[in-house]
This record gives C-alpha cells, sequence and structure tokens, in this order.
C-alpha cells in the first residue's frame, strides 16, 4: 500500500505461471511450442538475437499455443520470450524463454 497526500493506494497483481516454452529449429524458421496458461486473453512472441535484451514483438495476440517464426537467417542465434495476456487490460502475466538457431 502507498500512502500520498491525497491518499492510500493499494494495488493487486494477479499473476499465472510463466507458460513453459519449447523450439525446434529448421531450415529458416523456428517453431515454439508452450503449455497453456488458464484464463489468459492471449500470447505475445518475442524476439532478439541478444539473450536478454532488445526483444521486438514478432506476434501479438496469439491464440493458440504454438507458433512458427519464418524468414530467419540460418546459423544465428535467437533468443524468444512467450508471454501470456490478461483477459481486460492485456497486461504483461509472466513470460518464458527461449533460445534456438537454425542450422540448415
Amino acid at each position: 500500500m502507498w500512502t500520498v497526500g491525497s491518499g492510500s493506494y493499494q494495488f493487486a497483481w494477479n499473476l499465472f505461471p510463466a507458460p513453459a516454452a519449447d523450439g525446434t529449429a529448421g531450415n529458416g524458421r523456428v517453431t515454439l511450442n508452450w503449455a497453456a496458461v488458464p484464463d489468459v486473453a492471449g500470447y505475445n512472441v518475442k524476439r532478439s538475437t541478444t539473450s536478454g535484451r532488445e526483444y521486438t514483438l514478432v506476434a501479438g495476440g496469439v491464440n493458440c499455443t504454438n507458433y512458427t517464426d519464418l524468414r530467419l537467417s540460418n546459423y544465428t542465434n535467437y533468443y524468444y520470450v512467450v508471454s501470456a495476456s490478461a483477459p481486460a487490460a492485456r497486461a504483461l502475466i509472466a513470460g518464458s524463454r527461449r533460445d534456438s538457431r537454425p542450422d540448415f
């Protein structure tokens, strides 16, 4: 609870578990699969070529538990974050990271 001059404020966070992600690399693509999280609006998939930073949204509002990222460069490391969205606020609920590299 925070108290400021205009009153006291309390925030409640409803956190869901992170979707457990798995990935399979192919020729110029990576297929991601993850476990469903109950009561979410969808999933967001982000990608980076640097682990832990500069992730870019590649798919938002995914309504299933898999995604294939196409047109990737072979022999390049890609790092992914899959996050679930809350039904109303579409806020970040939880994330799971997966690293993959197409080697064809």
